[in-house]
């Protein structure tokens, strides 16, 4: 008789570290008392999360930022009117925030070579 396989994690385990991962949506808090917020990744599906992580870096800031914030937040970003240099820092802070995941994916993806 064949010895049953025994489970090493259940879908409830893999759904609470997932949540440990996932920095959450990028929130910037603008003049005004007005806030934009970037995709939260844990309500993503995972190809799409790739997408955006590849957009986040790859694309220009005024492609990515249209792309993936809403039709209002984005419209609330350019009526505060931001320099080069501003969008430069939150760029770089959004890359940083989403970077835990870009980290891991790319070690597995390396991995997987």
């Amino acid at each position: 008789m064949a010895d049953k396989p025994t489970i090493n994690s259940t879908w409830a385990d893999i759904d609470k570290d997932a949540k440990e991962l996932a920095p959450g949506p990028y929130v910037l808090a603008l003049p005004g008392n007005k806030r934009i917020t970037f995709p939260d990744p844990l309500e993503m599906d995972w190809i799409e999360v790739e997408s955006f992580l590849s957009d986040v870096i790859d694309r220009p800031n005024s492609e990515s930022f249209k792309r993936w914030l809403s039709e209002a937040d984005y419209e609330k970003l350019a009526d505060a009117k931001p320099t080069l240099a501003q969008i430069m820092v939150i760029s770089k802070r959004v890359q940083d925030h989403y970077g835990q995941i870009r980290d891991l994916l790319g070690e597995a993806n390396a991995s997987q070579v």
